[in-house]
């Protein structure tokens, strides 16, 4: 019983100078820390058919560059804490597979626990239909199912008819085109025809003053 109560009051003493662990940081060692953690970025490397509890899906790792030990740093995804103790070989940390959506990290001083910075990153929705077939020929800009990167829900019969439509519109706009040319031949050539006229007229008048200049 005796042995429970000290073990109490450590508890409760840890619990009130648990601030006083850590150092204080200055302003000015704020603003320092603040620079150097500037440098640390964020990259995304896609993964793709990963196996999971439901199926296979395309995930990102998100590598750490440039983290030293004056700084650890508080992942929201996964509500870890991770330092360059946890960091490869190569200095780096990377997070395994991260769905796609917006993920929030905060840099905090080792020294004093202060937050220093928050880092965003939006992991896109990769979109695997891109590769299919149906999508030769046509941009990702010009139809967005055919784009690398959909955030929309998309199924295979989906992008098909979104495709399809697609098709189906181009193909119009270009009769539409081919229509209205062969009807107005005519006119286009007229009007194609006074235009040439124009250019020469002009050519031949700036020749005619450049000869009553000399």
């Amino acid at each position: 019983m005796k042995k429970i109560k000290i073990m109490l009051i450590v508890f409760i003493l840890m619990l009130i100078n648990y601030e006083n662990i850590l150092a204080e940081c200055s302003s000015e060692e704020v603003q320092v820390l603040k620079e150097k953690a500037s440098n640390i970025e964020i990259k995304l490397e896609l993964q793709e058919n990963v196996e999971g509890e439901f199926g296979y899906y395309d995930t990102h790792n998100l590598i750490i560059n440039n983290m030293t030990e004056e700084f650890f740093i508080y992942s929201e995804y996964d509500g870890q804490s991770y330092g360059i103790r946890d960091a490869n070989s190569e200095s780096q940390i990377i997070f395994f597979d991260y769905m796609f959506g917006k993920h929030l990290f905060k840099v905090y001083s080792q020294k004093c626990g202060v937050l220093i910075s928050v880092m965003e990153i939006d992991v896109p929705r990769y979109n695997s239909f891109f590769k299919d077939p149906l999508c030769e020929g046509i941009s990702g800009d010009d139809l967005a199912v055919c784009n690398k990167w959909y955030d929309g829900d998309l199924t295979y019969e989906s992008f098909k008819l979104a495709v399809e439509n697609y098709k189906k519109d181009s193909s119009g706009a270009e009769e539409k085109i081919e229509s209205f040319v062969s009807n107005n031949i005519l006119k286009i050539l007229l009007v194609l025809g006074v235009i040439l006229l124009i250019i020469l007229v002009l050519i031949v008048l700036r020749k005619r003053r450049g000869s009553e200049l000399k």
